[in-house]
C-alpha cells in the first residue's frame, strides 16, 4: 500500500559479483599466460583433453601436513617432559614441512546488478552490457575492449561467464 510521499520499490533481478584479485597476487602471475591468445590455446586443447574423474577429487596431501604438525608437537612435549628417545635417528621429525599460510587480507568483491532490464534480446543483452559499463566506472571504449563473454542466458538469468 503506497501513500501520498511514501513509496517502496523492490527490485526484483539477478545480482553478480566481481572479484578483484590482490596486488600481492597478481605479482605471482605470468602475464602471457593470461591473454586472449593463451585462452584460445587452451581451448583448443580441451577437445583433445581425457577426463580423469580423479581430477576432481581432493588430493590427499593437506591432511598429510596437518598429521605432521600434530605428531610433531606431540614429540616436542614428549622430549620435553615425558622421555628421551633410545635411537634419534628413528625419532619423529620435529620440524615437519610449514603449512602454506592463508592471506587474512579481505577480498575485493564489487557487488553488480546484471538484469535490471533485460527481455532476452540483442537490446537485453546490450542494456545488460551497458549497465555493467556504467557500474564499472570506465569509459564504453575501454570497458568493452577488455570484456570478453563467453556465454549468458538472458532468458533464465543463468551465469554470465566472462573474462
Amino acid at each position: 500500500m503506497s501513500s501520498v510521499g511514501n513509496q517502496t520499490r523492490m527490485f526484483h533481478g539477478t545480482w553478480g559479483y566481481l572479484h578483484i584479485p590482490s596486488e600481492a597476487l597478481w605479482c605471482t602471475l605470468n602475464p602471457d599466460e593470461l591473454s586472449l591468445e593463451a585462452y584460445h590455446a587452451a581451448l583448443k586443447n580441451v577437445s583433445k583433453m581425457e577426463i580423469d574423474p580423479g581430477l576432481f577429487l581432493p588430493l590427499g596431501w593437506p591432511q598429510d601436513n596437518y598429521e605432521q604438525v600434530y605428531k610433531s608437537q606431540i614429540a616436542q612435549v614428549m622430549l620435553k617432559y615425558v622421555a628421551t628417545p633410545s635411537d634419534r635417528k628413528k625419532t619423529i621429525p620435529l620440524d615437519p614441512l610449514s603449512v602454506e599460510p592463508i592471506s587474512h587480507e579481505a577480498p575485493n568483491i564489487r557487488m553488480l546488478k546484471l538484469m535490471e532490464e533485460s527481455d532476452n534480446s540483442a537490446e537485453g543483452i546490450g542494456q545488460v552490457m551497458e549497465s555493467l559499463q556504467r557500474q564499472s566506472g570506465l569509459e564504453p571504449e575501454e570497458f568493452f575492449g577488455r570484456l570478453q563473454l563467453i556465454e549468458g542466458d538472458l532468458g533464465t538469468s543463468q551465469i554470465f561467464n566472462a573474462i
